[in-house]
C-alpha cells in the first residue's frame, strides 16, 4: 500500500513539475517568438511583452515548485517500500 501512495505522490509531484516549467518556457518562447518576428514593432522597443509574461512564467514556475514536495514524499515512500520489501525477502530466506 505504501508503494501505491508513493508512486501516487511521485507522479503528481512530476506531472505539477513538468507543467509548471513547461508552461514557464513556453512564455519564455513565446517573448522570442515575439522579438524575432517583428523585432521592429512598437512593443518591442519597450519592456511591456516581457513584464506581461514574466508575471505568468514566475507563478507557472511556483506551480512546478510547488510540486517538488510531492515528488520527494513519493520518492522516499518508494524507496522505503523497497527497502522494506528488501529486508522481508532476506528474512524469509533466513539470513
Amino acid at each position: 500500500m505504501m508503494r501505491l501512495v508513493g508512486w501516487i505522490f511521485l507522479l503528481i509531484g512530476l506531472g505539477l513539475m513538468i507543467t509548471g516549467l513547461g508552461m514557464a518556457l513556453q512564455g519564455y518562447v513565446h517573448i522570442i517568438h515575439e522579438a524575432v518576428s517583428n523585432p521592429l514593432a512598437e512593443g518591442a522597443a519597450s519592456d511591456e511583452p516581457e513584464k506581461a509574461q514574466a508575471g505568468a512564467m514566475l507563478r507557472w514556475a511556483i506551480v512546478g515548485l510547488a510540486g517538488v514536495p510531492f515528488a520527494a514524499v513519493g520518492a522516499l515512500l518508494t524507496l522505503k517500500s523497497r527497502l522494506n520489501r528488501m529486508r522481508a525477502k532476506r528474512l524469509a530466506a533466513g539470513r
